[in-house]
């Protein structure tokens, strides 16, 4: 019995074991146990657990084991060895079990412990990692609210005075053109020009503004009825143009219909206007399956443009055309992708000058 005894103690090697008698005096020692302690398994028998590590609360705990005959367990319980300071506070999972004899007394105790420290610490640094992401996470929100606060009211407050300027420029081409000469009419066709630009660029960070506010309401659609339904469109302002489109049948997505017509609208009326000046235009709208998350992209072969620039893509103003070349405010692909995010996916682009540009997204 007692070769087996020492086989189990010293077979447990992540354990810590110790048998102890009534009086708390070591009796058995695992290898485990002693080496971390910092002695040799003889060195500890016969010497009393709580002089060689004094603790009041521990010593209650097993005198009470030792009284009622009833076991104790307890998880990542703190404890600091006296003689080994340099270790800090460490933490162990602790089984302590009565041992009785046939007339069912309390001869002895098994101490069986193992040791958490290093689980203990990575997650308490989780939970810190945690904590200071959170109060990051707000503090951004807080400043994204305020930006999106303050691009709203100087977008609003804007249009009174360009209301002036365009307002007076008309009356001015009404009433008083003919007293211009060409230098001054063409000076009031910037002005003209300017304010209608300015104007578009306030609808645009209006509607910026407001999608960053919007509650998403999610329901099964039809995305593939959306995109036909927008290239209809496309090809009645347009009927001039010739464009070859695919558009996959039965894709749907689980999303707010509003918002994703809107990233739609954007994504396909940039692949119609950078087309325009493409020989045999074409405009592919697809999916693809990539670690069992459906991912959804429009593809075309028009201007295309260098792959370095593809993040600033998203920026809003960042342009990647000159504005005689194509049109536009710089703020529709500002607004997918703050929708695209608003429905927890992602989208990245990628293209090639002169041979077209592909946009990829995904909607959670």
């Amino acid at each position: 019995e007692r070769d087996l005894l020492r086989a189990v103690m010293n077979g447990a090697r992540k354990s810590h074991l110790v048998y102890l008698d009534r009086d708390f005096n070591f009796v058995r020692v695992n290898e485990t146990y002693a080496s971390t302690c910092g002695y040799r398994p003889e060195e500890m028998i016969g010497k009393n657990h709580f002089a060689l590590y004094p603790h009041p609360e521990n010593e209650t705990i097993f005198a009470r084991v030792r009284d009622t005959g009833e076991a104790f367990e307890v998880h990542d319980k703190p404890f600091e060895f006296p003689d080994q300071p340099d270790r800090g506070i460490t933490y162990w999972d602790w089984t302590l079990i009565p041992v009785k004899d046939s007339g069912d007394i309390v001869v002895g105790l098994v101490f069986s412990l193992f040791e958490t420290t290093d689980r203990k610490r990575a997650e308490e640094e989780i939970k810190r990692l945690n904590d200071t992401l959170l109060a990051r996470n707000a503090e951004l929100e807080f400043s994204n609210k305020e930006l999106e606060s303050f691009i709203y009211s100087v977008s609003h407050d804007l249009r009174a005075p360009l209301r002036h300027i365009s307002g007076f420029a008309d009356l001015i081409v009404k009433n008083a053109a003919d007293d211009l000469n060409d230098k001054g009419r063409q000076y009031l066709s910037h002005i003209q020009s300017a304010a209608e630009k300015m104007s578009r660029l306030i609808d645009e960070l209006l509607k910026l503004s407001k999608i960053s506010r919007q509650e998403i309401h999610r329901r099964e659609i039809d995305l593939s009825e959306i995109a036909a339904s927008i290239i209809d469109e496309l090809r009645e302002n347009q009927p001039e143009r010739s464009v070859e489109v695919d558009i996959e049948r039965g894709l749907t997505a689980f999303a707010d219909r509003g918002l994703i017509e809107i990233v739609l609208s954007n994504l396909l009326g940039n692949a119609w206007k950078f087309t325009a000046k493409t020989g045999h235009a074409r405009i592919e709208f697809g999916s693809s399956r990539q670690d069992n998350k459906i991912i959804y992209y429009i593809r075309d072969n028009g201007a295309g443009f260098d792959q370095k620039y593809a993040k600033k893509m998203f920026w809003p103003f960042h342009r990647l055309h000159s504005e005689s070349a194509f049109d536009g405010t710089g703020i529709g692909l500002a607004i997918v992708d703050r929708i695209i995010r608003s429905h927890g996916g992602t989208i990245r682009a990628e293209g090639t000058e002169g041979k077209g540009a592909a946009i990829y997204f995904s909607l959670n």
